[in-house]
């Protein structure tokens, strides 16, 4: 990783961003702009959850299930809100030196621009998957998300005041490499 830290410091500039997107499906009631829990029925996109499990403690997970019991609750997506960090130079060079480096390949001299980007988005993501880059390699964004951001879906997207989640639905990260030559 010698020659992937020299070219990092050699750059005249460098940064790294890295975007995660999360959706969960769950159940979830939705809310007027007021905060006042409604069930919208214009919507034919909105499933309703007939779980006979809805009150149970057990049912899915996080989020609370305290329901209004006088409003539907909605089974399907809920939108996490994305999350985008950027990386300066001197940070990423930082997590480079947590790395033990017969973990990581090294770039090659004779390799083009878009080979070392690719490299250093492909190092960026094995350094998020051993945690070395933290709080994304759990693939949780919902446990550092704001909830109060969280949306549901039906044909349209709604704010929600409460929810509980059965599975992910799907979790995307996606690494942008910034650099110029020096």
């Amino acid at each position: 990783m010698e020659k992937l830290k020299k070219f990092i410091e050699d750059a005249k500039e460098f940064s790294v961003t890295v975007n995660v997107s999360e959706e969960m499906y769950g159940s979830f009631q939705v809310i007027d702009e007021n905060g006042k829990c409604y069930s919208p029925k214009d919507d034919k996109g909105l499933r309703v959850d007939n779980s006979e499990y809805l009150y149970d403690d057990s049912y899915g997970f996080s989020g609370g299930g305290e329901w209004d019991k006088n409003e539907d609750v909605y089974i399907g997506s809920i939108l996490i809100p994305e999350q985008s960090i950027i990386y300066s130079k001197d940070e990423f060079l930082e997590y480079l030196e947590e790395c033990d480096p017969d973990d990581f390949d090294d770039i090659e001299d004779n390799w083009s621009k878009d080979e070392i980007t690719d490299f250093i988005e492909e190092t960026t993501l094995t350094m998020i998957e051993e945690g070395v880059i933290e709080g994304y390699e759990n693939e949780n964004l919902w446990g550092e998300a704001d909830c109060d951001e969280f949306r549901g879906c039906g044909s349209r997207e709604y704010e929600i005041c409460d929810y509980v989640f059965h599975e992910q639905s799907t979790y995307d990260v996606d690494i942008l490499t910034n650099w110029q030559d020096g």
